[in-house]
């Protein structure tokens, strides 16, 4: 099931509080993960949206990944989805997940009943 919500920012949602993120991603770049270990760390303490969900896919359960206001990740190829996760943005208007016009930026592979939801993202 994918769910995408997000019509308004949080600025504009008085009491709107974003949940807590499992994975922060801190980093607009598109690698992977250096290990799969419940540390997303693509190298050097960098956190990519890939290498996030990557550690979200292999923890089981429905993970939570934060994209910080300001920040446009610029994904090369699709990213599979295979366990629940919840990807959400600081501001509706500044998280931006891009994949520049030439790729599908996720690929849903878990079960029907695996959840994807994305919220508060350009």
């Amino acid at each position: 099931r994918f769910y995408a919500g997000g019509a308004a920012s949080a600025s504009q949602c008085p009491g709107f509080s974003a949940p807590s993120a499992d994975f922060t991603v801190n980093s607009s770049a598109d690698t992977a993960d250096a290990g799969i270990d419940g540390v997303c760390d693509a190298g050097g303490g960098v956190c990519t949206l890939r290498a996030a969900v990557q550690e979200a896919n292999a923890a089981g359960g429905t993970q939570k990944i934060k994209v910080p206001a300001g920040l446009t990740v610029n994904v090369t190829s699709e990213i599979p989805l295979s366990d629940g996760v919840q990807i959400f943005g600081e501001s509706r208007t500044t998280s931006i997940i891009s994949g520049g016009g030439t790729t599908r930026v996720f690929s849903a592979l878990g079960t029907p009943e695996t959840d994807v939801e994305l919220d508060q993202l350009t």
